[in-house]
């Protein structure tokens, strides 16, 4: 047996899995793509693909 806590050797495998380039991915909306695709409505869609960010929920780094 390992002489690390469980909660650790959990977090070391997460970690792992964004190593080997496996990301948990989050995407976030910015205000002013929000508020653009509302009034433009339905060109103001694009918009939200120009302002928008993805990051991994574990690691936080910006995923392409």
């Amino acid at each position: 047996m390992s002489d690390k806590p469980l909660g650790q050797q959990y977090q070391e495998q997460l970690f792992a899995q964004c190593a080997r380039g496996d990301h948990d991915t989050v995407t976030k909306y910015g205000t002013c793509g929000i508020i653009g695709a509302i009034l433009l409505f339905p060109i103001g869609l694009i918009c939200l693909c120009i302002d928008k960010e993805k990051r991994c929920a574990r690691c936080g780094i910006l995923v392409g």
